[in-house]
């Protein structure tokens, strides 16, 4: 496992080969960390990638022509190490391919690129996933980010809050206790541990979810997944500003 730096004049970002997680953003003139450091006593990482699924497959299963492969929750990604493919003073780019154990788990093979990229105080966070096989791949991708939420030793939670760039009702599902959706819904959600006060919030760029309580299993009927041919390739990012 390694560390790696990038910094301008505003901005410090460091990324750990494994899971190619963000693990601090800090403002370089006030030195305010705005990343969860990462306490098992809350929750143990950072800012890990979900992939290749995101949530959890009931009774975390999946089915593949005939054969059922298991895993857990997020997928195996962010527990393995990436491969470093380039690195620039604002710009870094990590490598992950499968190997005997993800095809245990996850019946294909794939390139996924993940990269950060730095711009005055924001941090663009991009994903590439290829399809080197010879058939439709299916697949999940997103973001975990963990903020530290106060900020400041004097401030409370509840002087904060999440403002959206539309004027429409944002819904999303309930997971229930076994990860997995429910019919119940609500206007929005982030995520922070259950009964814990953590003080920390994650807000989550998903292109996935977890399965239903009722789902078949069937991999290529999941919702909200991702398809891409054989040879083709899925691009997306997201974006981090600090004022």
């Amino acid at each position: 496992m390694a560390e790696y730096q990038l910094k301008n004049q505003e901005l410090t970002l460091k990324i750990s080969s494994k899971g190619a997680e963000m693990k601090s953003l800090k403002d370089n003139k006030t030195n305010q960390e705005y990343l969860w450091h990462g306490d098992s006593a809350y929750w143990g990482r950072t800012s890990p990638v979900l992939f290749p699924i995101v949530g959890n497959y009931r009774e975390k299963e999946s089915v593949f022509e005939g054969k059922t492969y298991s895993m857990s929750q997020h997928g195996f990604a962010r527990d393995m190490e990436f491969t470093l493919e380039s690195q620039k003073e604002e710009e870094i780019w990590f490598e992950l391919k499968e190997n005997e154990e993800t095809l245990k788990k996850y019946p294909f093979a794939f390139r996924l690129h993940l990269g950060y990229r730095l711009d005055g105080r924001s941090v663009e966070v991009l994903w590439k996933v290829e399809n080197p096989n010879e058939k439709k791949m299916y697949f999940s991708i997103g973001g975990h980010p963990a903020f530290n939420c106060p900020l400041k030793a004097e401030e409370k939670q509840s002087d904060y809050q999440l403002s959206f760039d539309t004027d429409k009702t944002l819904v999303c599902s309930i997971l229930g206790e076994n990860g997995l959706l429910t019919a119940r819904k609500k206007e929005f959600g982030i995520w922070s541990p259950a009964k814990k006060s953590a003080p920390f919030v994650c807000i989550e760029p998903w292109y996935g979810r977890s399965d239903k309580e009722d789902f078949s299993k069937k991999l290529e009927e999941r919702e909200w997944g991702n398809e891409l041919e054989a040879g083709e390739v899925f691009e997306k990012s997201y974006q981090i500003y600090v004022k």
